[in-house]
């Protein structure tokens, strides 16, 4: 999910790109629903629905770079098995998620 006031040629980037699908989650119900509590907790879905990839893409909170959580995405964007879930450094989306279904 890009955020809708994001970079717009990000958003039409990926709009162009077979394959991927784009969409904005102006209710929260997505986030709501995979139990989502934290800014940069990234999906990968196969065509099904079923989660293949959850995590963060970074080694911390700030941090870029190459690190086991990326990738393990890109192995996964490739086909390749990897490890599916990973630690997610950000920020808080709620101040109080107690009210948050549990992740998946």
């Amino acid at each position: 999910m890009l955020p809708e006031s994001g970079d717009a040629e990000l958003v039409a980037m990926a709009k162009a790109t077979p394959g991927i699908k784009v969409w904005f989650d102006h209710d929260g119900s997505m986030v709501n629903s995979l139990g989502v509590r934290t800014s940069f907790d990234v999906f990968l879905f196969d065509v099904t629905g079923k989660i293949l990839f959850r995590g963060g893409v970074t080694s911390g909170r700030g941090v870029y770079g190459e690190n086991p959580s990326s990738a393990a995405l890109v192995a996964y964007l490739r086909g390749e098995k990897a490890k599916p879930n990973h630690p997610v450094f950000g920020c808080p989306l709620r101040e109080n998620t107690k009210n948050l279904k549990p992740g998946v």
